[in-house]
């Protein structure tokens, strides 16, 4: 235990207390990444929801036409 306390005291120029500190930085900073992550993905699939994208081939089938229903346009075809 004491060869550990002596390599990081003095072999890396670095006391027990820098290498506490460091670890905590590591912990707290990747906490605050982890939720920073989690928070912009809950938003960017927020913001996704309202938005609709259809992609069109060039052979595609699907026939869409809009008729009146009862004086209310109503949208058929056949996919």
């Amino acid at each position: 235990m004491d060869l550990v306390k002596n390599v990081f005291s003095s072999g890396l120029g670095m006391g027990t207390g820098v290498l506490s500190d460091t670890v905590k930085l590591v912990i707290i900073g990747g906490t605050v990444e982890t939720a920073r992550r989690a928070a912009s993905n809950t938003w960017r699939g927020f913001l996704d929801s309202f938005f609709l994208t259809a992609h069109f081939t060039q052979n595609d089938r699907s026939v869409l036409t809009f008729q009146k229903h009862g004086g209310t346009p109503v949208l058929t075809g056949s996919f």
